[in-house]
């Protein structure tokens, strides 16, 4: 016999106090017997019952978990977390420094590295200062064609990149470039996104739990990207505080490495290796 699927309420844990009920935004919830039942017909296994009921009597079974699906991507491989590096006019955004933050957080529970990656032109200092920061690694991508923002030639390099380094964790910040270019490079890479994120955690499973709010601010959604890599999720500005200044490495200055060379934090690589299709 398959396993069950859907929503499923452990009747000996339940007791009956109505705040899944109240907590469904489709009323797929009721009562009987004193009792929580699903309907299953308008259940979409949103999941906003979940995280209220303090008794643990519910618990989601989505059918490709419990078919046993196999991932199409080797999960092992993919490790680190990346944080965007958006610029303007050469000068690094805030919710960068805000990411950083959160992504040492996550690399430390992960014990794995964290990377800025800064497309531009032009940006030695600003990576230099990066630094200053929590990070094991600075990738820049410099070229004239990445001075200023544009969504296919930098949606082009990420994804290249992604594709060759294989990142667990990739974050931006939910900004007007964040939300155009980050979408593009999900669909390039064949992996999931999560937009304006509120909170990021790591389950017990070493997965990227993505808490954002649902349907008009009156939940808040918690998203799994199980099957794919790597897990992306855009984070709203001001919701994180910034980082403190926290340098790794003691070194006065980093001299500029080859991509094949990871004696240094900081590398440089030429757009055009990273993609032709932004070369000028």
């Amino acid at each position: 016999m398959p396993p069950e699927t859907g929503l499923l309420i452990d009747n000996d844990k339940c007791v009956g106090c109505q705040a899944c009920v109240k907590a469904c935004p489709f009323a797929a919830l009721s009562m009987k017997d004193k009792k929580a039942v699903v309907a299953a017909a308008a259940c979409n296994l949103c999941g906003a019952c979940v995280p209220v009921c303090k008794f643990s009597a519910m618990r989601i079974v989505r059918p490709e978990a419990a078919a046993g699906a196999p991932s199409p991507v080797d999960l092992a491989a993919w490790k680190g977390v990346w944080v965007f590096g958006e610029q303007v006019d050469g000068v690094l955004q805030r919710v960068v420094y805000e990411l950083i933050g959160k992504g040492r957080e996550l690399a430390d529970q992960l014990g794995e590295p964290l990377t800025v990656l800064v497309p531009g032109h032009g940006m030695d200092a600003a990576c230099q200062a990066l630094l200053e920061y929590p990070v094991d690694h600075v990738l820049q991508v410099d070229d004239p064609a990445l001075e200023h923002y544009a969504a296919e030639p930098y949606a082009a390099v990420m994804s290249d990149l992604i594709s060759a380094r294989r990142p667990a964790v990739v974050l931006a910040g939910a900004t007007s470039i964040g939300r155009a270019f980050l979408a593009r490079v999900a669909v390039a890479v064949r992996t999931g996104l999560t937009a304006d994120c509120t909170g990021l955690d790591i389950t017990p499973e070493r997965e990227l739990l993505q808490t954002r709010p649902a349907f008009g601010g009156n939940i808040m959604a918690s998203i799994l990207c199980r099957r794919h890599r790597p897990q992306m999720a855009t984070v709203r500005h001001k919701v994180l505080p910034e980082a403190a200044k926290a340098p790794r490495w003691a070194l006065a200055s980093i001299p500029k490495a080859p991509p094949e060379t990871t004696a240094y934090p900081f590398s440089t690589i030429p757009a055009a290796q990273s993609s032709p299709t932004c070369s000028p």
